[in-house]
């Protein structure tokens, strides 16, 4: 989750290191009410869905993602870490069938460390602590009028600094350091979708696409939205790659203004 988007941007960037050794809701004040299109006047109001589509919300979760590359799970089976996400409403475009956008800011951090022994003939120990930072900006395209379900269409750019540090030799006492640093721009890609469950409990999934790599790397996430309170609400669930490899979890929750 890229911060619902870039997650497996930043996982894959981690481990091509080793390879190398997300004012308004709407806006028509430009004229009054009874100008405005029917289709328009009639829009569901975000607050009356669980989902986030169409709300200004800030959002922060705490992220578990499964390591499948058996090199790299030697050091350490997940890679953990944060994101934080900016979601504001920016406008509805008037088509026959209404257009509503969103713009979306996201930052996540991911990393993972450990230490492995290889032995003969190489005989050494090697200890590695990376640690990727992904910043992406997009916007959420969905319909206007759609209201128990709502699929949403993301498209973006991402930024993705990843950095490693190794140190490798005999004895922990004498090892020698070095560092592998990678800087990568993509496309983002999201495509999915939001249902309403019950008055307080939505279900979004989100097809994290892998833009530059392989596509069956691409990440599939299933969230729970809580609404404890009408400002406030609780999001966590499943992550996976679509070969199946790779499960993880998200947690986390939000502020909606």
């Amino acid at each position: 989750m890229r911060s619902n988007s870039g997650l497996a941007s930043a996982l894959a960037l981690l481990c091509s290191l080793w390879g190398s050794t997300q004012l308004s809701a709407q806006d028509f004040s430009s004229g009054e009410i009874d100008d405005r299109p029917d289709s328009i006047i009639n829009a569901p109001d975000p607050s009356e869905h669980t989902g986030l589509l169409g709300k200004i919300y800030l959002q922060q979760r705490y992220v578990y993602l499964g390591i499948d590359e058996r090199e790299i799970r030697q050091f350490d089976k997940s890679v953990q870490g944060f994101d934080t996400f900016l979601n504001l409403p920016v406008t509805t475009l008037d088509l026959p069938h209404p257009i509503d956008l969103d713009v979306f800011f996201g930052y996540a951090s991911l990393g993972f460390k450990g230490s492995a022994d290889f032995g003969p003939p190489i005989d050494m120990r090697m200890s590695v602590n990376a640690r990727a930072d992904n910043y992406v900006v997009g916007t959420t395209i969905y319909p206007t009028l759609a209201e128990g379900f709502r699929p949403f269409v993301q498209v973006g750019a991402e930024f993705t600094r990843a950095e490693a540090n190794f140190a490798i030799g005999p004895d922990p006492l004498n090892m020698a350091a070095f560092s592998e640093v990678d800087n990568d721009t993509s496309l983002l890609l999201n495509v999915g979708f939001e249902a309403d469950i019950l008055d307080v409990l939505g279900y979004r999934v989100t097809f994290d696409l892998e833009t530059e790599d392989r596509f069956r790397d691409s990440t599939l996430m299933n969230d729970l939205i809580l609404w404890p309170h009408e400002r406030i609400y609780v999001r966590g669930g499943i992550a996976t790659s679509l070969d199946g490899g790779g499960l993880g979890f998200t947690i986390g929750g939000g502020l909606a203004f």
